[in-house]
């Protein structure tokens, strides 16, 4: 009688080990989508730093009366949709060269953020800018 109480005891934390190894995988899977939330946050909070001081040295007046307000990972940690504003309700410019004006600085602003990160690839950008007296809802 005894040897079938230890039998049912091996089993029972045969049965408890596996269970607790199905938790840890299932913390160790959590805390991986994390670190990719935390290193995706942090390569965003590097390109808001890079893209908000190079933006007036990109020399197109069109570009001198907005701001970026925001960078946010679209797709994983290898695009980024930065959202610019206007400073003022009534910019000298119209919004349709503005976003022209940004497009076309693409390149430089990837060049920047190219230097100022250690990547393999540079991520992808893209832009939203808001019409002017509009708020972004972050």
């Amino acid at each position: 009688m005894s040897t079938k109480n230890s039998d049912m005891d091996i089993l029972r934390d045969f049965s408890m080990n596996n269970f607790d190894c199905d938790l840890i995988e299932k913390s160790k899977k959590k805390s991986r989508l994390s670190n990719r939330e935390r290193k995706s946050k942090q390569l965003a909070k590097q390109i808001f730093n890079i893209v908000s001081t190079t933006l007036n040295s990109v020399g197109d007046e069109r570009l001198d009366e907005i701001e970026l307000i925001s960078c946010e990972a679209v797709a994983g940690s290898s695009n980024f949709m930065l959202i610019f504003s206007y400073l003022r309700a009534n910019p000298k410019s119209n919004y349709e060269d503005t976003l022209k004006a940004l497009k076309s600085s693409k390149n430089y602003f990837r060049a920047e953020i190219s230097k100022s990160i250690n990547r393999k690839k540079t991520p992808e950008i893209s832009f939203v800018l808001l019409h002017p007296g509009e708020e972004a809802l972050l």
